[in-house]
């Protein structure tokens, strides 16, 4: 499976990468892939496709391939759990992977089945677990169905088509419908207009070089006493860097993991300097990687 841009001659004698990302194809990983791939793999790319989002971070932590895309925020369900989960644990095991740049989705969810379909006798719906939480103010109004997770929106969609079933639908994108015959039977039903995801493209090589608008994310462990998180954090505030993600997470009874992201790149001095002094208050602390912001919008 290849996806490909207009190459240049020079291009043509280079090597594409291979990049991972969730399938079947017409995910939204798969769309956020075509976008990462044009601003940061210019030779093109060849798809590897992943049953799971972990199963991605496990392929470019083990050397199999050298990136991946994977979600790490979503604007209505938070943070993606597993995904940092797993990229976590691949510093923990030694094997680390690296955040090597992003892009911020729009993502428009449509309830997609068979043509000339009655919702009013929709008796499941088929779909990613986030999906489902990105459009429960719809769903609500379905109700009552059974809900079927799946492993990305676009093999519910799939699912859909093979079984054939007029009271069964899925949520996924407009891509997905066209691909496998299906209509949107309601569009636009996630919650909020403003819904977006951000994917990270990840590698094992390590993270981009300072460009001068660029985010790092962290995550670490700090004791769990009174004050040690303010502590912790404070130097970010003391240097006027902002913060636009934090996240904790319990990894025990009376501990847990934080993972921040913030503006500024690990090389940049004043960053360094925070970072050390950050360091000086953890238990632990793992730098994800420093990338460039998208400034695209989503558009590409």
């Amino acid at each position: 499976m290849h996806f490909n841009h207009a190459l240049t001659g020079r291009e043509r004698t280079m090597k594409k990468e291979r990049l991972a990302f969730l399938g079947p194809e017409y995910t939204f990983g798969h769309i956020a892939a075509i976008g990462v791939a044009k601003r940061f793999l210019p030779n093109g790319f060849t798809g590897h496709l992943c049953k799971t989002n972990s199963a991605i971070i496990e392929t470019v932590a083990s050397k199999q391939l050298n990136w991946g895309v994977v979600p790490v925020f979503n604007s209505l369900a938070d943070v993606v759990i597993p995904s940092l989960d797993a990229i976590c644990k691949t510093w923990q095991n030694g094997k680390p992977i690296y955040f090597y740049g992003e892009i911020i989705l729009l993502i428009k969810h449509h309830l997609i089945g068979l043509p000339s379909v009655d919702l009013r006798k929709i008796k499941k719906i088929m779909s990613h677990p986030h999906a489902f939480s990105q459009c429960e103010q719809f769903l609500r109004e379905m109700e009552p169905f059974v809900r079927q997770e799946t492993t990305s929106t676009a093999e519910g969609v799939r699912l859909v088509a093979e079984e054939k079933n007029p009271t069964t639908a899925a949520i996924g994108s407009q891509a997905a419908a066209e691909a496998y015959g299906l209509t949107i039977l309601v569009e636009g039903i996630h919650s909020d207009p403003s819904n977006m995801t951000r994917f990270m493209l990840i590698s094992n090589k390590g993270d981009h070089e300072l460009t001068g608008n660029d985010s790092t994310w962290i995550t670490f462990t700090c004791a769990n006493t009174p004050g040690s998180l303010w502590k912790t954090i404070a130097p970010l505030a003391e240097a006027g860097i902002n913060m636009h993600a934090i996240h904790s997470r319990a990894t025990g009874p009376n501990s847990f993991r934080f993972s921040i992201g913030f503006d500024g790149h690990r090389q940049d001095p004043v960053v360094k300097d925070v970072l050390s002094a950050m360091a000086a208050c953890t238990q632990t602390l793992f730098i994800l990687g420093s990338y460039p912001k998208d400034v695209t919008g989503g558009k590409f």
